[in-house]
């Protein structure tokens, strides 16, 4: 019968979970207060009058002109043209396959609401007032995806044992 006692781990093993935990401190901080504050200063700059509003206004003629032609085809169907016309009328234009474009920007598409925009529901309600707190947050998303990942296998290891 063999017995099994604590043995404190080695010195160099210590030292290189400090280092580890040490730069990942600095990296989370470097990252919340310099890369951060900075890229979302340019992307509003850029928002406000740069590449991105652009795009953005590019995405918004194409929607009237989507809805423009939609409008129109309605209104010829309620005028009692031919079905058939119809569909002669349908086919896709050069504006149509921005749909999705226009899907996943539609919080920037829509005219903010009052300073800073639309206020989006928090992700995690315990901590309201935190600004990385949103479902689109991919960090967020991410660690939630991983936090599911370990439950499952958890839960399945304990149930094969």
């Amino acid at each position: 019968h063999q017995v099994f006692e604590a043995v404190a781990p080695d010195t160099s093993l210590l030292v290189g979970f400090g280092v580890v935990v040490v730069l990942c401190i600095v990296a989370g901080y470097v990252w919340a207060n310099e890369v951060v504050p900075v890229s979302r200063t340019k992307l509003a700059i850029s928002k406000s009058r740069g590449e991105v509003r652009e795009y953005l206004d590019e995405l918004r003629i194409s929607d009237e002109t989507v809805t423009d032609e939609f409008n129109a085809t309605t209104t010829m169907m309620a005028d009692g043209d031919d079905p058939n016309s119809m569909v002669e009328n349908s086919k896709p234009t050069a504006g149509n396959d921005r749909g999705f474009e226009r899907w996943l920007f539609t919080d920037w598409l829509s005219k903010p609401t009052g300073k800073g925009g639309r206020q989006k529901e928090p992700a995690l309600p315990i901590l309201k007032d935190a600004k990385w707190n949103s479902g689109d947050n991919p960090v967020l998303v991410t660690a939630a995806i991983m936090m599911l990942g370990v439950v499952i296998a958890s839960v399945t290891e304990r149930i094969a044992t």
